[in-house]
């Protein structure tokens, strides 16, 4: 796996217990500290002017990748067939819901999710576990209207989530004038102000 470049000191880190079945299924420790790592590239959606969604890229770490190549990939051919990419996505995956998947979505303050997943399709990258997927927002929201924002991270800081390059990107938005803002959010304390999450919002034009 390549070098982790962070786009800021720090953008997550998260307690989680099924990324790898083998290794997570446990209670979480009373003192946590980032185990399992993850490098997240991200781009916002727009169609029709509005904001649908987040498609989101993780890039899992070796040791766990390790893990869930032997427990996934059943007949040794270095890719998840149908039947394999399934029974990860029940068998790890689905159980990150709990966690909102590390996707914080908030439109004008208010955490919207996200409440579903779609399209989760997971791969092998050499030694590296892949995983794709999109966040649809529950309502499209107008970015000229409303204020969104995106952030990765949980709150126990046993997964560290980077945000690495090219980080977040716009798709779909071309014509519309619009920018991406970043700030580290200090009203967030993650790990007893350990911490600090970064977001980052869409700002469009009024049109």
């Amino acid at each position: 796996m390549a070098h982790r470049h962070r786009i800021r000191p720090f953008v997550a880190a998260g307690g989680v217990a099924v990324l790898a079945a083998a290794t997570l299924a446990g209670a979480r420790p009373a003192a946590a500290h980032p185990h399992v790592w993850i490098d997240a590239r991200a781009s916002l959606v727009m169609a029709d002017g509005l904001l649908q969604g987040i498609a989101v890229e993780w890039t899992l770490d070796a040791f766990v990748s390790a893990l869930l190549i032997e427990d996934f990939d059943g007949d040794g051919d270095g890719a998840f067939s149908t039947h394999e990419a399934a029974a990860l996505h029940d068998q790890t995956f689905s159980g990150l819901s709990e966690y909102g998947y590390y996707t914080h979505l908030t439109v004008d303050g208010i955490d919207i999710g996200p409440a579903e997943i779609r399209d989760f399709a997971p791969a092998i990258a050499g030694d590296a576990v892949v995983y794709r997927f999109f966040a649809p927002l529950p309502i499209p929201a107008d970015p000229t209207r409303k204020r969104v924002e995106v952030a990765f991270y949980d709150e126990t800081y046993y997964v560290d989530v980077a945000l690495v390059e090219p980080g977040i990107a716009l798709a779909g938005a071309e014509g519309l004038g619009c920018t991406l803002e970043g700030r580290e959010d200090l009203e967030t304390p993650l790990y007893y102000g350990l911490a600090f999450p970064y977001r980052t919002a869409i700002v469009c034009a009024a049109g």
